[in-house]
């Protein structure tokens, strides 16, 4: 997907790009050696001011619940809650569930 059409596509495009970046920031300091995180900040950095405004915050971001909010260009207004749930026995594997809503009732119950 084109930036733009992402910027679009989600309503509350900055601030769920900037808790990625915090989502980045959490797994970089879990994995602080990892020379493919480090290769992948640098070369956001070297291509987003956003990007490095938000990576010079520091915000370390865990998602555990929330809501997205989309306008879809076909069903218009989606509103998708989830949750994340840890997986007992390997806590690098987090299940997400997710429910979702639009305001038309003509795409479904």
């Amino acid at each position: 997907m084109a930036p733009a059409a992402a910027r679009s596509l989600y309503l509350d495009w900055a601030q769920v790009t900037s808790e990625v970046v915090g989502m980045l920031r959490a797994e970089a300091g879990r994995n602080r050696h990892d020379p493919q995180i480090a290769e992948f900040v640098a070369e956001l950095r070297s291509v987003s001011t956003e990007f490095r405004t938000w990576w010079a915050e520091r915000s370390v971001v865990e998602r555990t619940w929330g809501t997205k909010r989309f306008d879809h260009p076909v069903v218009g207004r989606l509103d998708i809650t989830y949750e994340a749930l840890s997986l007992p026995g390997d806590p690098d594997q987090i299940l997400f569930v997710y429910a979702g809503k639009t305001d038309d009732a003509s795409h479904g119950p």
